[in-house]
């Protein structure tokens, strides 16, 4: 008697038939390969909760995603671009596309300025909490160091209150 597993691969399984469709359609072996390991690293991605990249990446926040958002952006539109520049630069072409393309050039340059302020808006916000970070940090030795210091000398008290002095007063 047949075992369930050999009647299945006798019947087919759904990949073997999107295997055999790939063929038809003129796809090598290696490309359906490709094709299928793809699928199954955008679903692996996606069912663990990541918005992008590596499977085990996880997702960018704040500046970085931003700085990432608008370079896959401009680079998204640089073709449409050098296509509408040469389209304002034709003569032979008529007024009203020259200056639909001039316009929509204007509005391509209004969105990427709009991103990259919103970008540096980011990098400020990280700056400004890394310096806090460093701050609360500097502060919370400073509180050891007080609480620590005794009468007398003491050199590893004196080692710590000189880092400290390097690393937080600068």
């Amino acid at each position: 008697m047949a075992s369930p597993d050999s009647r299945q691969a006798a019947a087919g399984t759904p990949l073997d038939a999107e295997r055999a469709r790939l063929r038809a359609a003129g796809l090598t072996d290696d490309e359906i390969s490709k094709i299928f390991v793809g699928r199954e690293l955008g679903a692996s991605t996606q069912q663990a909760g990541y918005s992008a990249g590596a499977p085990g990446q996880s997702p960018m926040t704040g500046a970085l995603a931003n700085l990432s958002a608008v370079w896959a952006h401009a680079r998204g539109i640089i073709p449409t671009v050098a296509a509408q520049i040469l389209t304002v630069r034709n003569s032979s072409v008529p007024a009203s596309e020259r200056l639909a393309a001039g316009i929509s050039l204007l509005v391509k340059a209004a969105l990427l300025l709009v991103f990259a302020y919103v970008v540096s808006l980011e990098m400020i916000q990280f700056r400004l909490a890394t310096d806090r970070a460093r701050a609360e940090t500097c502060s919370a030795r400073q509180k050891v160091l007080l609480e620590t210091q005794t009468l007398g000398p003491n050199e590893q008290w004196d080692r710590a209150n000189q880092k400290y002095m390097e690393e937080c007063t600068q």
